[in-house]
């Protein structure tokens, strides 16, 4: 589970550094489009982050059997 939660979260950092460092990103003329793409990226880690917990929850109780 720990590498796999290194993958996901590694993946999900680089698109967002990618993004970040990409200098159309710092377009003001579309700052709102930016702003959305950076807010998927973000909750694409938090969604990563929740799934995770859900399954080291199951392992715990997996591991309590």
């Amino acid at each position: 589970m720990y590498a796999m939660q290194e993958e996901l979260t590694q993946r999900t950092i680089s698109k967002i550094l990618d993004y970040y460092f990409d200098s159309n990103a710092h377009d003001l003329e579309n700052i709102d489009k930016i702003l959305v793409q950076f807010q998927l990226r973000f909750w694409e880690l938090t969604g990563q982050e929740e799934l995770m917990t859900g399954l080291y929850e199951n392992a715990i109780k997996s591991i309590e059997k």
